[in-house]
């Protein structure tokens, strides 16, 4: 019984080691290709710089028509009375 789960294990570990092996091949077959270097070569393109871009807020008002947020910056001070 143990010889025939061995026997069995054996041709497993052998078809996925060359399916590994295979995809490892491919890899450096994709990364070594013409168009790899054509990819790389049209990257910089694509190369740039992210900034942020916050967008004016909109103003709210409640019911009555009193502005509670509005597009101006607020400074607010304050004193924390902590020992």
């Amino acid at each position: 019984m143990r010889q025939q789960y061995a026997v069995r294990s054996l041709i497993l570990i052998t078809g996925l080691a060359v399916v590994a092996l295979s995809v490892i091949i491919q890899m450096v077959r994709i990364q070594n290709s013409e168009q790899a270097q054509l990819f790389i070569a049209q990257g910089d393109r694509y190369g740039g710089e992210f900034t942020m871009i916050y967008p004016e807020r909109g103003e709210i008002y409640d019911r009555s028509g009193h502005l509670l947020a509005g597009n101006r910056t607020v400074y607010e001070v304050g004193v924390s009375f902590t020992k």
